[in-house]
């Protein structure tokens, strides 16, 4: 499903120039769950926001689904953002201002999605995800496990087939953050393919393969079962 190749992203700090990624390759089966790993800075966020259509490379390629990324416009990178990928962040990034189903449904509405298909797919994954009683809640309201189940219902109501999910459990304790992951596995189950970076090397037996970044460099690139 993704091809990457001498993958390489620069940032300039000064007078000096920053490899956050350099030359990376890898490729990602669809139906994979891969775990990112490595300390701080070692280039795991960029990695998934340049596979998100976030970011573009200085060099480099990324294939998604037969998509050449590098070579989207920004008006086609923003499709590509709303129709095939689902983002869940360690700031949950819900709008302070909407209600659970207004913040969950603003993805579909961009999209231009029919209302009632809308509220359809919104009431399945509310009740999949134990939301039903706070739809008309604003994200105040709510618990931090509730807000990024929320952000997960958010990435997945227009059925992307890709899930990246950046240090998800990075504001939860550690019992939500275990439901989190557990959640991350069902939506991998589910047929989708999931992409999750995590500083914590405990979670590389989540998934079924792993990358290891330092330095902006692949260290360590294996199916784990």
């Amino acid at each position: 499903m993704i091809h990457i190749r001498s993958l390489t992203k620069t940032f300039v700090l000064g007078s000096e120039i920053i490899y956050a990624l350099d030359k990376v390759d890898a490729i990602i089966p669809e139906g994979s769950f891969v775990v990112i790993t490595g300390p701080s800075g070692s280039g795991k966020s960029t990695f998934l926001h340049l596979i998100g259509g976030i970011d573009v490379p200085d060099e480099g390629e990324i294939i998604v689904d037969g998509m050449a990324l590098q070579t989207l416009s920004e008006a086609q990178r923003t499709i590509y953002r709303r129709r095939y990928v689902g983002f869940i962040f360690q700031a949950f990034h819900l709008i302070p201002y909407l209600t659970v189903y207004n913040n969950i449904a603003l993805p579909a509405f961009l999209d231009g999605r029919e209302e009632a298909q809308i509220k359809r797919r919104i009431n399945e994954l509310m009740e999949w995800l134990g939301l039903d009683d706070v739809e008309r809640r604003l994200p105040y309201q709510l618990s931090g496990g509730q807000q990024q189940r929320v952000a997960i219902a958010r990435a997945l109501v227009n059925d992307p087939q890709l899930i990246l999910a950046d240090e998800p459990t990075g504001n939860l304790d550690s019992e939500t953050g275990e439901q989190v992951m557990a959640l991350l596995r069902d939506i991998n189950e589910k047929g989708k393919t999931v992409l999750l970076a995590t500083h914590n090397p405990d979670n590389v037996h989540l998934g079924n393969m792993h990358i290891r970044l330092k330095d902006g460099k692949v260290q360590e690139g294996e199916r784990t079962k």
